[in-house]
């Protein structure tokens, strides 16, 4: 069922999507990962993936000299251990790793190989997966590991096939649609992005932003990427809410403000439909680290500081910025949830009381039972929590936020099927005996 409407035959307008988009790579650094995602939602036993940089390289017989391919990750794909799926035992894992030195194969090319019933590799360097039946093509397939040693700027293309053996990726059994992407390195780069505890003890509870807002950046809050399940890593648990976040860049070229960011909030996989986060400021420490980094800041007032949901911050690829490609992350806000089950009752309040810190033993930064960042953990912060109580009907979700990559993908298969339909509806129409007029006074 697509909205309501039963498909009447089998992918009668699109094959399965296999895709990447653009990803902006840091200069002269192993193990980055990229994304191959796939959409379509058909049942799949299998895939042969071919990754090519460029032109493959001299390797390959190419002239473009690029990075690496070195290993591909499965563990988190629609192909992973827990799924129907299984990678082959003689691997033993899901991450396969390819030997750059050996001359028979491209470090730029990998593949995984799988049609529901095969039990061996092909050649050295092709990976098998078998499926006990089927999973939807529908999410993360699997990870390119990338290594950009030796390359300080660049772009290229990043090929989902092999153009100079066997041809573009596809479904084992089934035809696939490819949407190659690109890679890029860059001067300005993002280099980390935090959760910033503002107004806190740490930044000296101050409302300005100034170099004592750095000390307040919160150690143990993670950001969420597109196509990755949260955890309690990726969640604040500030009594204040996210009223602060920081982008650390490498090299701003000019100057930033919330014009270069789209900022919405939510509470739901689908980030498409979030709304607009409140107003926020902007604010720059320019050449702040050692080796001249600048720190973006984005901030709210406490009053309209971000709880109980996800904030999704999008840094534009503008001028300001100077990033070849935006800039997407997220963090979620669960005021007071200090034993992180995502549910705030007398369990929180518990666990304030056996882990409390006083001016003699104060709290650390990342204290959970220190709810309000003050560097103590007593009765204040137990009455926090008893103020920040919720049911499962308002807690925050641990999503998987759609990579907007897929979000496009489906907003085309519904572009494509209303066409299909409309196309139907004419030919239908023609078909029909034709209806006259009726005329005025015209009875039935």
């Amino acid at each position: 069922m697509l909205c309501g409407i039963e498909r009447l035959e089998p992918r009668a307008m699109l094959a399965p999507l296999i895709l990447t988009g653009e990803h902006a790579l840091l200069p002269d650094t192993p193990g980055q990962l990229v994304p191959v995602y796939v959409a379509g939602g058909d049942p799949v036993a299998g895939c042969n993936l071919w990754a090519q940089v460029a032109d493959g390289g001299p390797e390959l017989g190419g002239v473009i000299d690029g990075p690496v391919i070195t290993s591909i990750d499965l563990e988190s794909g629609i192909f992973a251990g827990n799924n129907t799926g299984q990678v082959n035992p003689e691997y033993s894992e899901a991450t396969v790793s390819i030997a750059n030195n050996d001359p028979d194969e491209s470090p730029y090319t990998f593949a995984i190989a799988g049609d529901g019933s095969l039990t061996t590799p092909q050649w050295e360097g092709r990976f098998l997966i078998t499926a006990e039946g089927s999973v939807p093509a529908e999410g993360l397939l699997c990870w390119l590991v990338i290594d950009t040693t030796g390359f300080e700027a660049g772009e290229w293309e990043l090929i989902l096939g092999d153009r100079n053996l066997n041809g573009a990726s596809n479904f084992a059994g089934l035809d696939a649609e490819v949407l190659d992407g690109r890679i890029f390195i860059q001067e300005t780069n993002v280099l980390a992005r935090h959760v910033v505890y503002g107004g806190s003890f740490w930044d000296g509870n101050g409302p300005a932003i100034d170099q004592a807002d750095v000390l307040a950046i919160a150690p143990d809050v993670a950001p969420l990427f597109e196509g990755q399940t949260a955890g309690g890593e990726n969640v604040s648990i500030y009594s204040k809410g996210i009223n602060q976040l920081a982008v650390i860049v490498d090299d701003l070229p000019g100057e930033v403000t919330p014009a270069d960011f789209v900022v919405t909030v939510g509470n739901t996989d689908d980030t498409a439909d979030w709304r607009p986060a409140p107003a926020f400021s902007v604010h720059t420490l320019a050449d702040f680290g050692d080796a001249g980094e600048d720190v973006v800041f984005l901030q709210w007032s406490d009053v309209d500081a971000i709880k109980e949901e996800w904030v999704r911050v999008e840094m534009l690829a503008t001028p300001a910025t100077g990033l070849p490609v935006p800039d997407v992350f997220h963090f979620g806000s669960s005021p007071c949830d200090v034993t992180g089950d995502q549910l705030k009752d007398a369990s929180d309040l518990l666990a304030i009381r056996e882990d409390p810190h006083i001016w003699i033993n104060p709290a650390g930064i990342a204290t959970r039972s220190d709810v309000d960042k003050d560097g103590l953990a007593d009765a204040t912060d137990m009455l926090l929590a008893r103020e920040h109580a919720t049911s499962f009907l308002d807690q925050i979700q641990l999503i998987t936020p759609t990579p907007a990559v897929l979000q496009a993908a489906a907003a085309r298969e519904m572009a494509a099927w209303l066409k299909y339909l409309s196309s139907q509806a004419d030919e239908e129409d023609q078909d029909a005996e034709p209806v006259l007029p009726r005329s005025e006074g015209w009875m039935a």
